[in-house]
């Protein structure tokens, strides 16, 4: 009974390398994509801003969420749109880099203080995370009260 428990444990452990191994070797090959393709990841980004704009007003418009969250979230597209200005040159001590890293901060307080107020089925909060440039650091789903 122990043998099959601690080959269990050390199965777990070989695949969570190998899937850390994977990923990494994944966002490696992305990033020699975008550094050789910089017009055309330009150009996606670019789409992929528009699209979580257009998202967030269908949200405002059609879901009535929060003015404060929709607010925040379209100024935070319009600082991503300065940052590509410049793009693939980022100045880590720029003021739009900066303050695109405290309005990520911000945009993910506000929703997890929207879910968890309100009750949403877990597909339509992983809609939202998705369709937000497909951050993983989303609040889960609250349960049902």
């Amino acid at each position: 009974m122990w043998f099959m428990y601690v080959l269990s444990w050390l199965s777990l452990f070989i695949q969570v390398a190998f899937i850390t191994l994977a990923v990494a070797a994944g966002l490696y090959y992305l990033a020699e994509l975008i550094e050789e393709y910089t017009v055309a990841t330009s150009r996606i980004i670019k789409y992929m801003i528009w699209f979580s704009t257009a998202v967030l007003i269908g949200l405002y418009v059609f879901e009535r969420f929060p003015t404060s969250m929709i607010g925040v979230g379209l100024f935070t597209n319009l600082v991503y749109f300065g940052l590509l200005q410049t793009f693939p040159f980022i100045m880590l001590t720029s003021p739009n880099f900066i303050l695109s890293c405290g309005l990520v901060v911000v945009n993910h307080y506000l929703a997890f203080q929207f879910f968890a107020e309100e009750y949403y089925p877990f597909s339509e909060v992983l809609a939202y995370c998705h369709s937000r440039l497909g951050r993983m650091s989303c609040p889960p789903p609250c349960s049902q009260a």
